[in-house]
């Protein structure tokens, strides 16, 4: 006996029918969660030769090694991200040059459809500023009345971006639609987002920029890719603080 679904029954036995005086070879499951390989064999006679083999081993063996390559294959893919981050936190003395680098590299990678980032203001400690860069990967354009909106925003930051600014850790909103965190304002200018990440730029204990992800679908919360999208945006950083450290030098050598 194996397992068949109900929609496929009469299907698999039409199928099996047409071929039964051929040779084929298929494996099924059975109700014991066993996997059995028919092979069918015809004889010069015009019989058919069923062979039965009981390939529950291999078969999971050979599921065991496909997870395993995916595994492996998926780890390298998040370590590249990684790397190349970095080298764009290391090579970087222009933020705004740096943080266009990184929507590109982040966005397409991570899944979400677009993202902007926005730099805190010097002495208030609620206050953001946009730096005007966008980006938004494949066939995704969202308007630029859109974007404007947006960027118009964050110089009233609702409680979404509050939550970044005050606890420095990530809010991801997987459908906007049923969270109580965004504005009037902001879900007006959200027409064409149904999902929305907001990560921190950390320097030190400090928030020195919010970067914002956005999507046109749903995106439930995926714990794993949010640490290392923050991750990868955390090199920004560094870019942040060298730029600073030339402008303070600047100043005192005029």
């Amino acid at each position: 006996m194996v397992l068949v679904g109900k929609r496929d029954i009469e299907k698999w036995v039409q199928d099996w029918m047409a071929r039964f005086g051929s040779a084929s070879c298929e494996t099924f499951m059975t109700p014991d969660e066993r996997y059995v390989e028919v092979r069918t064999s015809p004889t010069a006679d015009g019989e058919t030769i069923l062979v039965y083999t009981d390939v529950t081993q291999a078969h999971t063996v050979s599921v065991v090694e496909t997870a395993r390559v995916d595994r492996v294959k998926t780890q390298l893919e998040n370590l590249e991200l990684l790397r190349a981050a970095m080298v764009i936190g290391v090579k970087g003395v222009v933020f705004h040059q740096s943080a266009r680098e990184m929507l590109q590299l982040v966005v397409p990678w991570s899944g979400w459809d677009a993202g902007t980032i926005y730099l805190t203001i010097k002495g208030d400690d609620k206050g953001l500023c946009s730096t005007g860069v966008w980006f938004s990967g494949g066939d995704v354009i969202f308007s630029a009345e859109m974007k404007v909106a947006m960027d118009a925003c964050c110089e009233e930051p609702d409680e979404m971006l509050k939550q970044v600014l005050s606890s420095g850790a990530a809010v991801w909103i997987g459908n906007i639609t049923v969270d109580p965190r965004l504005s009037e304002k902001r879900r007006e200018a959200f027409a064409e987002i149904r999902s929305v990440c907001a990560l921190p730029v950390m320097s030190g204990d400090t928030v020195v920029a919010i970067v914002e992800l956005f999507g046109k679908d749903a995106f439930p919360r995926d714990e794993v890719r949010e640490q290392l999208v923050s991750d990868a945006f955390g090199q920004l950083a560094h870019v942040f603080d060298r730029e600073r450290s030339a402008s303070e030098d600047s100043f005192l050598s005029v």
